[in-house]
């Protein structure tokens, strides 16, 4: 008497809690009736369709189908083999078969890990940081699951794990650092999916919010005068080192970071005809930065770098190496010292800097130079944000009627006509929105070059379609 073969059916939800889970049942006579789950979980019953057996409207539809197909034919060749032996097909049987292969595919944890530890075009501090956001999501997944051995798969990322990752966070961390975790997360998801771990990425469909971390403070001019008055000869009870306030002091005249003022050698320190000059590709972004320490703050910064190499010390660098938590540390004690406001760090002593160069120039290319920002929009951030920038350019406005209404009217004329021959030469040359926006700012406030500007956005080829190269040719240009 022939036996009848097994049949088949997915089930979605049996236990009615969501999520949704995924169960496969085996059935092959009343003795042998088995319920295997797939390990595939769905957030609605809008992404499963019963008449048809497969996943629908789920970034992993396919790779989930795929799987769902192969563990079915899996029984059948355990049923088949069963049969050739003449054995029955039990449920231990069946569960090996179904089991021989998972729908979740691989750890997200070690993926992401080996991709922050394959990159070689970030620093040791960005990995560092990196790892750090990998934690996080770690940690929302411990709290999501309720174990402390929780693990996450490729088959369990989707959207709405992505929406409740943000929520996590935003009860414990501040709205700076989640834009950051979206960031790298987005980044890693986008690289899965190329290697094919993941069919789709959810990013896609989730607009990610960037919040501004806040911590742009810096000093005013009069806690700077603070700084460079105090009275050194309490330090060493106060356990502050010299030499770190002096960093701090030549990152505020600056604008260098932590990592380039520690590793400042000799070699990177010139004399031209004028003073001391620094060139140094900083550590950070590898860009490279000319310093001409005798024409800044007043030749401030030239007068602490002169007495380090002064220093008959026989050594490469210009500063003694300490750890950045020993230098914090003695900027916490200054800070509590003068009674400042906030927590002195090199960060704070950069934000300085720019600050400063925003108060005394209107140019952010000045900024751009100075500080080594890769991006000509960071510069611009200070020029928006500089009260004291805000009051030069008002005390200029002539508020009496000084000019006529047909001249107002003619000079309003000209900017408009200036900036409609940028956007044109940008939109027929493909120019990308935020170039656009930063050329039309340059022209609306120098109409008189406008048609230059336009003229050379013209003749460019998108080779040189790069911030930088992009800033230096404005520059120029209106100079």
């Amino acid at each position: 008497m022939n036996v009848a073969k097994a049949r088949f059916k997915f089930i979605l939800g049996r236990r009615k809690k969501y999520p949704l889970h995924l169960e496969l049942e085996v059935y092959k006579g009343a003795k042998c009736r088995v319920l295997i789950s797939t390990g595939i979980v769905l957030e609605s019953e809008k992404q499963w369709d019963a008449a048809r057996q497969i996943v629908i409207k789920n970034v992993n539809a396919t790779q989930y189908n795929k799987f769902l197909g192969q563990m079915v034919q899996n029984v059948d060749d355990a049923e088949a083999e069963a049969d050739r032996r003449g054995d029955e097909l039990t449920p231990e049987a069946i569960k090996l078969a179904a089991k021989s292969q998972t729908a979740k595919g691989e750890d997200v944890f070690e993926t992401f890990g080996r991709y922050i530890n394959e990159d070689r075009s970030v620093k040791a501090a960005t990995k560092k940081s990196q790892r750090g956001y990998v934690n996080a999501l770690c940690r929302f997944v411990q709290f999501h699951k309720g174990s402390k051995n929780a693990t996450l798969h490729f088959g369990e990322v989707s959207l709405n794990l992505i929406k409740a990752a943000e929520q996590y966070l935003f009860d414990r961390v501040k709205p700076g650092y989640i834009s950051s975790f979206h960031y790298y997360m987005r980044k890693f998801l986008r690289k899965a999916k190329r290697e094919g771990l993941i069919a789709g990425n959810p990013y896609d469909s989730f607009e990610v919010v960037y919040y501004s971390s806040g911590n742009r403070q810096a000093l005013t001019s009069d806690q700077l005068v603070q700084i460079e008055n105090v009275d050194r000869s309490h330090f060493a009870t106060k356990h502050i080192k010299v030499f770190i306030v002096d960093m701090f002091l030549l990152s505020c005249y600056t604008g260098l970071r932590y990592s380039d003022i520690i590793s400042l050698r000799r070699e990177n320190v010139h004399r031209d005809a004028h003073g001391l000059v620094i060139q140094k590709k900083t550590i950070k972004t590898g860009i490279e930065v000319t310093l001409p320490l005798y024409s800044i703050f007043g030749g401030k910064p030239q007068s602490i770098v002169m007495r380090y190499l002064e220093a008959d010390d026989n050594v490469d660098f210009i500063f003694p190496q300490l750890s950045k938590s020993v230098c914090d540390r003695s900027l916490h004690r200054l800070e509590r010292l003068l009674s400042l406001p906030f927590p002195l760090t090199f960060h704070v002593a950069r934000h300085t800097c720019a600050s400063q160069l925003a108060e005394r120039v209107d140019n952010p290319f000045v900024i751009m130079s100075v500080l080594g920002h890769g991006e000509i929009d960071t510069s611009m951030h200070y020029i928006h944000t500089s009260h004291k920038t805000a009051e030069k350019k008002l005390e200029n406005v002539k508020w009496e009627d000084d000019m006529t209404p047909e001249e107002i009217a003619q000079a309003d004329s000209d900017i408009d006509k200036t900036c409609e021959e940028i956007r044109r030469a940008c939109e027929r040359k493909g120019v990308s929105s935020q170039l656009t926006r930063l050329a039309l700012g340059i022209g609306a406030c120098n109409a008189d070059k406008g048609l230059l500007i336009a003229e050379w956005i013209g003749r460019i080829r998108k080779t040189d379609y790069t911030a930088e190269a992009w800033a230096k040719r404005l520059e120029m240009i209106v100079a």
